[in-house]
């Protein structure tokens, strides 16, 4: 029996890119400072918005190919920690809004 080699998923390893280069370095955060105390709320939601979906993308398709052929991709921590990132910084982004708005 030959068993196909496990190819590393892409996209998990993009999606973990993008996430630390955005979300996690001061990328995303200093944007949102500068919108946040100027009290336009409506541009930092619309950056995080973009920022949020240039993550999500690839996390969503990462998780489609592994859901569907599990055995043939590798990398799954990848896509793990890129989700957790991308949660994180949601939940943060929004007790943020939340704090901007009962200010």
């Amino acid at each position: 029996m030959d068993v196909p080699a496990r190819r590393l998923d892409g996209l998990a390893a993009l999606a973990f890119g993008l996430a630390v280069l955005i979300m996690v370095l001061p990328t995303e955060a200093d944007i949102l400072f500068v919108f946040f105390s100027q009290q336009r709320l409506a541009l930092a939601g619309l950056v995080a918005a973009l920022c949020s979906a240039v993550v999500l993308v690839p996390i969503v398709l990462s998780w489609r190919r592994h859901w569907s052929c599990p055995e043939a991709w590798r990398g799954r921590r990848y896509l793990i920690a890129a989700t957790v990132i991308w949660v994180v910084n949601l939940l943060m982004f929004g007790s943020a809004l939340i704090h901007a708005w009962f200010r």
